[in-house]
């Protein structure tokens, strides 16, 4: 059986306060996991460059810089295979 922690804020009015105070949290901005993501997807080095320059945690930070490290680095096994005729 879980038992439940709730704060003396959430008692006094039926737990609406903390409902509303996660949503307020929750509605600030990007969520990391969202912002991670999109280091990896779209123009590659372009969003990741945005969010390594302006972003502050370091989950997202971590993410922007090694999609950028893979972005160079698959361009440059890219054109070393394109140089022997192994390109696509």
């Amino acid at each position: 059986m879980r038992r439940f922690v709730r704060s003396a804020a959430a008692v006094g009015n039926g737990g609406a306060g903390a409902r509303s105070e996660s949503l307020i949290r929750r509605r600030r901005g990007i969520d990391e996991n969202v912002a991670g993501l999109l280091c990896y997807t779209l123009f590659h080095w372009f969003p990741s460059l945005i969010f390594l320059l302006l972003d502050k945690r370091p989950f997202v930070i971590f993410h922007a810089a090694q999609a950028i490290a893979f972005t160079l680095f698959a361009a440059g096994l890219g054109s070393r295979l394109a140089m022997f005729g192994f390109g696509f």
